[in-house]
């Protein structure tokens, strides 16, 4: 059986190179060179000194063995006993007894256990909660129900109060998916969005939103919250008045990873006819960037995109009117162009069939936005593009779109699929 063992990632040092070594001797793993065989002997097999070994894997050792608290890490030629939720399991290799320990604990003389380890770090990651990371010392009280631990978590400083349920099994197994539910119970208060000089956000003063999907703060609707507050801020400051129908925020582009690094953007028409643009940034608990211009910082651009573009194209679909459609003349110079360029790029998964129109917003004089649909449906048949002298600078697949107009009697194009032709 092999035990995965938790092992902290750090900066590699001489002493993350010497384990290293150490690892590959005892298991197997020296490559016969005589820098490795005579390191070895240099420093003795665990055998000689097995407190050594222990203390060298970040470990520790106690009296005849060594305990060990890391969890992703596989030995191999190492025998466990089964161990469960409450109980420690050991291994033995080479002589060496270790232990790994267990993450719940029980408390004497009441129904209560003691969660310690990863599912302890990752209930502070999810809520954002300052703890000891590096030596795993952080724990919650909680009481195990069945297959769950449930621990219940009081933050006077957000106002609130949560119940996060661990799955029992998960714990035992050691795999990583310990938290099955946050539930949360906000108190009213007044919330302040704020942030200080250094533009960070005191995350032990406001409530947080939890992502009810992945259970774990939901940063995103933070940074919402938080740049949209420093947004008005601001248009106090300039005295900027503004009606609620010429006001427009929304998220912008998002790097997902968690924390994730969001983007938002605005656009606000004051009463006095002048038009803003605003565009903030926010992670974790920093606000990582903001302004407030007076034109639009990112115009539309063919192959490009861009949060205040998104905007603009809302704008366009709010105020399109009546649409306007392609010729015949330039119907078919759209199709022609369109039908090389598919049959070019060996584009695959879509129908050989497709018509085209006219795509209903301005990019540049001289660039040509369309449109169109392949005629087969389908859940994802619809595209949008643009082409200047006569080619095609930009093809993507879009969902239905307001802005498109395509004839009634618009001409049926096809186009090749290379890989068929011989």
């Amino acid at each position: 059986m092999k035990t995965r063992l938790l092992i902290i990632i750090g900066i590699v040092s001489a002493s993350t190179i010497i384990s290293f070594i150490l690892l590959m001797t005892i298991f197997g793993y020296c490559d016969g060179s005589p820098f490795c065989e005579n390191f070895t002997e240099s420093v003795g097999l665990f055998s000689n000194d097995p407190q050594t070994f222990c203390e060298s894997m970040d470990a520790r050792w106690d009296t005849d063995h060594c305990i060990i608290r890391q969890e992703s890490f596989e030995f191999n030629n190492m025998t466990c006993d089964p161990g469960t939720v409450l109980e420690n399991e050991t291994c033995h290799s080479n002589g060496i007894k270790f232990v790994l320990e267990s993450f719940v604990e029980p408390i004497q003389n009441t129904n209560n256990v003691k969660v310690t380890g990863s599912p302890a770090y990752t209930i502070c990651m999810d809520l954002a909660l300052e703890c000891d990371y590096e030596n795993f010392s952080t724990s919650f009280v909680g009481t195990k129900k069945g297959d769950e631990i449930i621990i219940p978590l009081h933050l006077e400083g957000r106002g609130q109060n949560y119940t996060v349920h661990l799955d029992a099994a998960a714990v035992e197994n050691m795999d990583g998916n310990y938290v099955k539910n946050i539930e949360v119970v906000t108190e009213d208060k007044p919330v302040d969005y704020s942030v200080d000089e250094h533009s960070k956000i005191d995350l032990f003063s406001i409530p947080l939103l939890i992502d009810k999907k992945y259970n774990h703060v939901d940063y995103g609707k933070l940074g919402h919250l938080v740049a949209e507050h420093d947004l008005k801020s601001k248009l106090v400051e300039k005295n900027i008045e503004y009606s609620k129908g010429k006001y427009i925020f929304q998220n912008g582009f998002t790097l997902t990873s968690y924390p994730p690094i969001s983007g938002y953007c605005a656009f606000i028409e004051s009463d006095d006819g002048e038009d803003y643009w605003y565009e903030g940034g926010f992670s974790r608990d920093t606000l990582t960037f903001s302004k407030l211009h007076d034109s639009n910082p990112h115009l539309c651009k063919t192959n490009e995109g861009s949060c205040t573009c998104s905007i603009v194209k809302q704008q366009a679909i709010e105020n399109v009117g009546v649409l306007s459609y392609f010729d015949d003349i330039k119907e078919k110079s759209v199709g022609n162009a369109l039908q090389k360029y598919l049959t070019e790029t060996n584009v695959s998964n879509v129908s050989n069939q497709f018509v085209v129109g006219k795509y209903n917003f301005d990019y540049d004089d001289d660039v040509i936005s369309f449109c169109g649909k392949f005629v087969e449906s389908s859940p994802r048949n619809t595209f949008e593009g643009s082409i200047k002298e006569s080619k095609v600078t930009s093809f993507s697949m879009r969902p239905p779109m307001e802005l498109c107009a395509i004839n009634d009697d618009a001409i049926i194009y096809e186009f090749k699929y290379l890989e068929n032709e011989k």
